[in-house]
């Protein structure tokens, strides 16, 4: 039988078609939704080996591309979506995974257009795309996240212990050493009649003495006893009169109406935010006040630290402080916390930080 030139013409046309879907990496298709919620395939190109799996010849169950091979799991986000999409004529976009035989699981990435036909069906003109090898190097990804959290969670704990150890040495020890050296050398002073051995004698029991408060404003620095000996309110309270007070720069420090009760590690992390916030005041903001408040409530804790100095574009935080920010975000985030930084140029920053209770330490933020 001879074809007449417009069968000829769409026989050609079909034919380019099916050699365009074949060589496309997707899987192209269109399906059939009828007003009585049945669906059928209307068309699949030939990549759906690739990313599905070919009907079973000896199956008496309809086939449909993917959809018959769903993973439990995801069936009801895919049909939920499918719904939806058909519902409110919008895009169908769905990602989930499908069971291949002899039982290997794909990820796929599901994209189509639905059009109403006269007879009251829906159809769906879309590609399918094997999104397994990007969902792996993901889940990598993620795990390798996951990994150097814990490891920055352990080198900061180690860092912690290990000044907290340093600052005790150097406080206890070195402190101990240099006050009996300073006694000593005041004995002396009153047994002396040379004045220049006495001279001599009283330079180096003022050398003496500036070396004890450097040692113990090293020792500070690096832990505070007032942290272990007093708590947090008094240790944060110390430090803004020494970095703040001793710089001109005003301030109040709102204590929380009710007593906070903290373990070290938490009270060690707020200190440090704490810390951070303040040196970058100090060095960044040219503020003339600033003000500290805890708030501790039932269900979280929450320390806000503002300033009137110059405020920054917090879209594009400056490389001189986005390491220290960074920084205060990563402890933030190890008790399951949140940090967030509200600044414009020229009306001051607000740093607020939120920490779930003790008992909730380990979960999501």
């Amino acid at each position: 039988m001879t074809l007449s030139a417009q069968d000829a013409s769409l026989h050609d046309d079909g034919l380019r078609i099916e050699a365009i879907t074949a060589n496309v990496p997707a899987l192209v298709f269109q399906l059939q939704q009828d007003a009585d919620g049945g669906l059928k395939s209307l068309f699949t190109s030939k990549a759906v080996k690739a990313v599905c799996s070919e009907p079973d010849p000896d199956s008496d169950i309809p086939w449909l591309p993917c959809i018959s091979n769903l993973h439990p799991d995801d069936r009801t986000s895919f049909f939920d979506a499918m719904r939806l999409s058909a519902q409110k004529q919008t895009h169908w976009n769905w990602e989930g995974r499908v069971i291949v035989p002899p039982g290997d699981i794909k990820w796929i990435n599901l994209r189509a257009v639905p059009r109403t036909v006269t007879d009251g069906s829906t159809l769906w003109d879309g590609i399918i795309l094997n999104i397994t090898l990007s969902k792996q190097r993901e889940d990598e990804s993620l795990h390798a996240r996951e990994l150097l959290e814990k490891l920055s969670g352990h080198v900061q704990s180690a860092r912690e212990d290990e000044r907290t150890k340093i600052a005790r040495e150097i406080h206890d020890e070195l402190g101990g050493i240099l006050s009996t050296l300073k006694m000593d050398l005041g004995w002396l002073a009153k047994r002396m009649h040379d004045q220049a051995l006495l001279e001599r004698t009283q330079a180096m029991s003022q050398l003496t003495m500036e070396a004890l408060h450097t040692a113990r404003r090293i020792a500070a620095d690096l832990r505070p006893a007032a942290l272990d000996n007093l708590g947090l309110v008094a240790a944060m309270e110390e430090h803004a009169a020494t970095l703040l007070g001793q710089r001109g720069i005003a301030y109040s420090l709102i204590p929380p109406q009710q007593e906070v009760e903290l373990d070290d590690q938490r009270a060690t992390t707020i200190f440090r935010i704490f810390q951070e916030s303040l040196t970058n005041v100090v060095r960044h903001a040219a503020a003339t006040s600033v003000t500290i408040e805890l708030m501790p409530t039932t269900d979280a804790l929450g320390i806000i630290i503002s300033d009137n100095g110059s405020g920054m574009d917090t879209d594009r935080i400056p490389s001189f402080q986005s390491y220290g920010i960074l920084g205060m975000q990563e402890r933030a985030k190890q008790l399951g916390g949140k940090l967030n930084i509200h600044s414009t140029p020229g009306h001051g920053t607000t740093v607020h930080l939120q920490l779930p209770p003790a008992s909730a330490e380990n979960s999501p933020p």
